[in-house]
């Protein structure tokens, strides 16, 4: 240990290398990493013996570590597998059951039915209806244009699409006889 300019006593280099290298005891470890997290002075004492000591340590063999892991995980997911059968895959199977409302897909159907549903009442009709009244220009508008629904107004438009390519299929069939 060793004195600091803030009345903080620090831990040393030699220390922070010993926590490194592992040759402290348990309870000399726990004291040196609550200071570590109180004291940013003795982190970047900590950060520095560690870049030192980083040249000095064995590097990993990565072919061995990643197959060690990937054994590790097939573990893990056959003792999933092995829980899932019998009583487990019931409970997993109504959490399933549970689950579906909180997707986003059911969140969109249900959206789109009730949109539907208030479209086919003509409440949005209604609404438009409300605004335009106090509108006053729109009510101008109104009083000179008669009021058709939106399901008049959009069979017109299909029936003239219809009437505009029926002429052209005709003159198709004109041209291969």
């Amino acid at each position: 240990m060793e004195g600091g300019g803030s009345g903080m006593i620090h831990i040393s280099e030699e220390a922070w290398l010993l926590y490194i290298n592992d040759e402290l005891s348990a309870d000399e470890r726990d004291r040196c990493e609550d200071h570590m997290k109180a004291c940013d002075h003795c982190l970047e004492l900590y950060m520095t013996c560690l870049d030192k000591a980083a040249e000095r340590l064995p590097q990993p063999d990565m072919h061995t570590l990643t197959e060690i892991t990937m054994l590790r995980w097939d573990e893990h997911l056959e003792q999933q597998a092995d829980r899932s059968h019998g009583h487990d895959a019931h409970l997993h199977h109504s959490a399933n059951r549970r689950a579906w409302p909180r997707h986003p897909i059911f969140h969109y159907a249900v959206a789109a039915a009730v949109t539907l549903l208030l479209m086919g009442s003509g409440v949005f009709q209604i609404f438009t209806q409300q605004v335009n009244a106090l509108d006053p220009k729109s009510h101008a508008e109104a009083d000179s244009v008669t009021y058709r629904s939106f399901s008049d107004q959009l069979m017109d438009k299909t029936i003239g699409m219809l009437a505009a390519i029926q002429p052209k299929q005709e003159e198709r069939g004109k041209r291969d006889e």
